[in-house]
């Protein structure tokens, strides 16, 4: 099938849009509809603009990426060969991520013209250096990341136990379809345990948090929806890489029907800055408020084209 040139984006919900647009409608505007067609060669200069800010990273994006490419990878050559990762080779793997992406971003020009095949640190770009203090954090989780990981619950129990059956392994396209929204859900792990457990698994790699419990409601949706699961037989676990700790929820009806209701209504909030729906239409960009804060436009690639300026 031909790739087909669309004039505005395909609508779709994920718990990742809902966080973007309730921290800011102007960030929110930027990156799901100003960006659109920024990779194609006759957009106009403010589109392009916007879809190459839209590609820069930070380092602790990098290191969460690296991380969880590393579980995949580990998991999949496991299954395949029955063997195990030299922990060696994993931290050096992350940290010439993290040296490659350094590199990357000191060549602005090569960026500029290849913003998705090529690295742009947020760091880079704004302050010409990274921050010594965010880097020294970062190399201090390289190994007890890895370590914990190794060491996590879900991983040894892949790697001990003879009936696990592998699902889903960081699949980047899945979705469901709930009243006709496509909702994005996108599993790090899912496999079937052999007590006969569907087990979700989220790599964490940052601080514990109590805010993650909706996503994991998210995903038990899916796995209901799409594999036809019962919920009861569902277990959600987030593995916090930087702790070692394993945090375990079972699913029971009132929360799903809770994260439905929420999924529902900010889709409804979404849509309400659609001027048609249909064809997902946005409003312009003076109706998606700027939600100002030091800190948070400080950490925005948009902040070079944001007409308010709060920092």
């Amino acid at each position: 099938m031909a790739f087909e040139i669309r004039p505005y984006p395909e609508w779709s919900w994920s718990k990742t849009r809902d966080d973007v647009f309730k921290d800011c409608p102007r960030m929110y505007y930027y990156n799901y509809y100003a960006s659109h067609n920024g990779w194609l060669h006759d957009s106009d200069e403010f589109t392009k603009t916007v879809y190459r800010l839209k590609q820069m990273k930070n380092l602790y994006l990098i290191f969460g990426e690296s991380l969880h490419q590393i579980a995949k990878n580990s998991i999949a050559e496991y299954i395949e060969n029955n063997k195990l990762p030299d922990k060696g080779v994993l931290i050096n793997t992350i940290r010439n991520n993290l040296n490659t992406a350094y590199k990357d971003s000191k060549n602005k020009s090569s960026w500029i013209f290849s913003p998705k095949k090529q690295t742009m640190l947020h760091e880079m770009y704004y302050y010409n250096a990274l921050p010594s203090g965010r880097v020294e954090e970062i190399k201090g989780r390289i190994e007890s990341c890895i370590t914990n990981f190794l060491n996590s619950r879900s991983f040894k129990e892949i790697i001990h136990r003879k009936n696990i059956k592998i699902i889903e392994l960081d699949e980047n396209l899945n979705y469901m379809t709930l009243e006709e929204n496509k909702i994005f859900a996108i599993i790090d792990l899912l496999f079937i345990s052999d007590d006969g457990k569907w087990v979700v698994v989220d790599w964490k790699t940052g601080q514990e948090s109590d805010s993650i419990e909706d996503q994991l409601l998210i995903y038990a949706v899916y796995v209901n929806k799409i594999y036809n699961v019962p919920f009861e037989k569902i277990e959600l676990r987030i593995e916090y890489l930087l702790s070692g700790e394993t945090f375990v929820m079972n699913v029971d009806e009132t929360k799903i029907e809770k994260i439905k209701d929420k999924i529902f209504k900010s889709i409804e909030e979404m849509k309400g800055y659609l001027i048609n729906p249909e064809l997902n239409i946005p409003m312009t960009i003076d109706k998606f408020p700027v939600q100002p804060g030091n800190f948070k436009c400080c950490q925005c690639n948009y902040r070079e084209i944001c007409e308010e300026k709060y920092i």
